[in-house]
């Protein structure tokens, strides 16, 4: 009875966390990591910024056509940013994708962007 019970638990758990085929981890180096995570064509993707780079991290969310995603920065409550921010991305193999940032607008006059517009930014997959 236990190990129908765990198949069951088994099946329903991996059928509610659907995989995307760009999911795991991606270094972007000098800057750090992007944790990428897609369901229905919906991607996030958390950017993990290494203490060189601020050690904060940015949440953008997007729907992905195809190969390329449109990326719009979350605010979130626990690491607000201060930013208005959208990055472009085109994944150019299973392992590789190229993000260029579109646009970046401070929100007040404390606020800074990172990084310039167009600034090209190339991830290759960890895991």
């Amino acid at each position: 009875m236990r190990k129908f019970i765990a198949a069951i638990l088994f099946t329903v758990s991996t059928n509610s966390f659907a995989a995307g085929p760009y999911d795991g981890i991606w270094s972007i180096d000098p800057y750090g990591y992007v944790t990428i995570s897609e369901k229905d064509g919906v991607m996030i993707a958390v950017i993990n910024f290494n203490d060189t780079y601020s050690g904060y991290w940015m949440a953008f969310s997007g729907a992905r056509v195809d190969n390329k995603v449109e990326l719009q920065l979350l605010n979130v409550p626990d690491n607000y940013t201060g930013v208005d921010m959208t990055l472009s991305a085109t994944i150019t193999s299973d392992t590789t994708f190229t993000a260029k940032q579109i646009s970046c607008t401070p929100l007040s006059e404390w606020d800074e962007c990172m990084f310039e517009n167009d600034t090209v930014i190339n991830g290759t997959k960890v895991w």
